[in-house]
């Protein structure tokens, strides 16, 4: 996490990719919801499939390109990258084992 500075005052930058991953968590945590009807917990589960999809067809691919990038991109944007998609597919490890157990335990 970086840190924003204004006049010797430090505010935590979380960026971009990684925010959108807390996102799409709090959607998984809505399907965890005991108070919902069910189908609006499967609901849930689809919406966070879906946008887990697309942000990976679109976001993590274009880390990617960034990462395998020989010329466009400097170095410490190569690393950068890096530690985004680390810091991703670590949060993505995380969030598909909530994802299964809450399936599992809505499909009982």
């Amino acid at each position: 996490m970086t840190h924003l500075r204004r006049r010797g005052q430090h505010f935590p930058y979380i960026e971009r990719d990684t925010s959108w991953m807390y996102f799409n968590r709090r959607i998984l945590m809505e399907a965890m919801r005991e108070d919902l009807p069910l189908l609006e917990c499967f609901n849930y589960l689809g919406i966070y499939s879906n946008n887990l999809d697309e942000f990976f067809r679109v976001r993590v691919a274009s880390l990617r390109r960034m990462i395998d990038a020989t010329t466009e991109a400097t170095e410490s944007e190569r690393r950068k990258a890096k530690e985004t998609l680390r810091s991703i597919l670590r949060l993505n490890q995380e969030y598909s084992e909530i994802f299964e157990e809450t399936l599992e335990a809505l499909m009982r």
